[in-house]
């Protein structure tokens, strides 16, 4: 979209790099968008100048990315923004937006790794939580993604500048062309898994086994992003006690990994794990069941299960026929079998078919053969 404003000037040292820094403290106090843009246009030159001495570089640079992501969420907010002196030339931020937060105003002290990439442009987190993005997986905060946000000038005729504001994927690119040549783009890829809500992990996991019959209402299978037909899907599944929450430090080291933010997406399955196992399985297949219904999933997922989610995992990939019904039901399998009708829920917990869409699952501590923790005494306690 584009918004043609009128001149105006401001008065400013002579030093560049003071105009700009007093540019930034004083559209902070204001809230001034001409001022953000005088900001990061005056600091642009200095920060791209190869003759530039390496401190002033890296402070123009810092300034620039600071003022362009406050530029962005004043031109998201605003639907007609004053900014004397400048023509603006507005890319919106991706589809679904709903509101932008500077990515390093996020608090992060409960990840134990800060994943970003330095570079130019000011990093910011997409909050997705309105009617355009609102489907069954999304989290409750809504979707958070990273978005870079650069800015280029142009000056014209009659003492206007052309101001050029773009919204870049820092998953997807590295690189951005500004100032005339390919720089490195700037990126913060915790910000927007810090930005999901963080409870006390063992109480909010003990609470969900104690009282399953609660929790079960909230069995979800969430992902972290938009669904994205070209990324392959990576899904958590948490173990006993436990809860998605488990997965964020890992899922965040994860990001740290170019190929893996370019090539892969993260969900993640939330199910009350003091209900019985069997009947959690089925609630998963029939989450799994409905997604791909919904977003006609190929046959790329990779299922990653730990300790009790990696049982349920497990029960998503394997065709036990009536291996497990036999078992349970023993001399009157044959007998219940008969007279149960082939959709009750007994039937479908207990005999399966292998899920097609799922390529690999990847085990952590789990107890295939069973675990001698369930026959002691305080388990049965417990239980």
């Amino acid at each position: 979209m584009l918004f043609g404003i009128v001149t105006a000037t401001t008065p400013r040292p002579a030093d560049p790099l003071a105009a700009a820094r007093t540019e930034l403290r004083a559209a902070g106090q204001k809230d001034s968008l001409a001022l953000y843009l005088d900001a990061a246009k005056h600091s642009l030159p200095l920060a791209t100048n190869d003759a530039t001495p390496t401190a002033t570089r890296a402070e123009a640079a810092t300034i620039y990315n600071r003022a362009v992501a406050q530029a962005a969420i004043l031109l998201f907010a605003e639907k007609t923004p004053a900014a004397p002196g400048y023509a603006i030339s507005f890319t919106p931020p991706p589809r679904g937006t709903t509101s932008l937060i500077v990515a390093s105003n996020i608090s992060r002290k409960h990840l134990k790794a800060d994943i970003r990439r330095p570079g130019f442009g000011g990093p910011l987190v997409a909050v997705m939580d309105g009617p355009d993005t609102a489907d069954p997986n999304r989290p409750p905060k809504g979707y958070a993604v990273p978005t870079t946000a650069v800015a280029d000038f142009t000056p014209t005729h009659a003492g206007q500048t052309t101001a050029t504001i773009r919204f870049i994927d820092p998953r997807q690119n590295n690189a951005v062309h500004l100032a005339g040549a390919l720089r490195p783009l700037a990126g913060d890829f915790t910000a927007p898994l810090a930005y999901y809500p963080h409870p006390n992990e063992l109480i909010f996991g003990f609470v969900a086994m104690l009282r399953s019959d609660l929790s079960v209402r909230r069995s979800a299978l969430m992902f972290y992003e938009p669904y994205d037909p070209k990324k392959i899907p990576v899904l958590f599944v948490h173990g006993l006690m436990s809860s998605p929450h488990a997965w964020l430090q890992v899922a965040n080291q994860l990001e740290a990994n170019p190929e893996f933010r370019r090539r892969y997406q993260l969900w993640a399955y939330f199910y009350p794990t003091g209900a019985p196992i069997a009947g959690n399985a089925l609630q998963f297949r029939t989450a799994l069941a409905a997604a791909a219904t919904r977003y006609r999933l190929g046959d790329n997922l990779v299922i990653v299960g730990h300790s009790m989610g990696g049982i349920l995992t497990r029960m998503q990939v394997t065709n036990p026929g009536r291996a497990i019904w036999n078992a349970i039901f023993r001399a009157n399998a044959d007998k219940v079998y008969a007279e149960l009708p082939a959709d009750s829920v007994i039937k479908r917990a207990l005999i399966f078919r292998a899920n097609p869409h799922v390529a690999r699952v990847v085990f952590f501590s789990v107890p295939h053969r069973g675990s001698d923790l369930a026959n002691l005494r305080i388990s049965a306690l417990a239980a």
